[in-house]
């Protein structure tokens, strides 16, 4: 059982504009990896568990900013899934996916690019389309006042978003 996420963008391709907050560590806490990525962590976190035995790095290869332009990293959640995720922001190739794959078939999607879902089993595809509400965030805005109404268990908590953080903090001791 195994979960691999791959992000490459141009956002901080040379002749790019980095001149926005998420570009300057003090106003976004890292970079793209921070903003983006933790998006992609929380959710590998609520699929597979917490993760944990965390390596990687990141690296800022043209040193135009002073935040990360790729990072990588490997972990093993507390389920037993292995875990491997990388972010490209140099890239000509503008690609999100994320892949999970288990005993019995695989399954990919996205996490910020189109609202599908594909199976692949016994050699067969199978595509599910879903629709994206206005507001993306509307879902979770319900399902945290539903649990603060005790109708509904919280999907997302204050112990969620630290485990992302300690993963995030994890990464920034590893620059290289």
């Amino acid at each position: 059982r195994q979960i691999v996420y791959a992000f490459a963008g141009g956002q901080m391709r040379p002749g790019a504009d980095v001149s926005g907050w998420r570009f300057d560590p003090a106003l976004s806490g890292g970079g793209l990896v921070w903003d983006l990525g933790s998006h992609a962590l929380d959710l590998l976190d609520f699929w597979a568990g917490p993760l944990e035995h965390v390596t990687g790095y990141v690296r800022n290869y043209t040193e135009r900013t002073q935040v990360e332009e790729s990072a990588a990293l490997t972990a093993i959640s507390a389920q037993g899934v292995s875990v491997v995720a990388h972010w490209n922001f140099l890239s000509e190739l503008e690609t999100e996916q994320v892949t999970l794959t288990f005993d019995e078939g695989c399954v990919t999607c996205s996490v910020f690019g189109p609202p599908e879902v594909v199976t692949h089993r016994d050699g067969v595809a199978s595509t599910e389309t879903f629709a994206l509400p206005e507001a993306i965030q509307s879902p979770l805005i319900e399902n945290v006042l539903a649990s603060l109404r005790g109708k509904e268990t919280a999907l997302s908590t204050g112990a969620s978003a630290l485990r992302t953080n300690v993963v995030l903090d994890s990464l920034s001791s590893w620059k290289t």
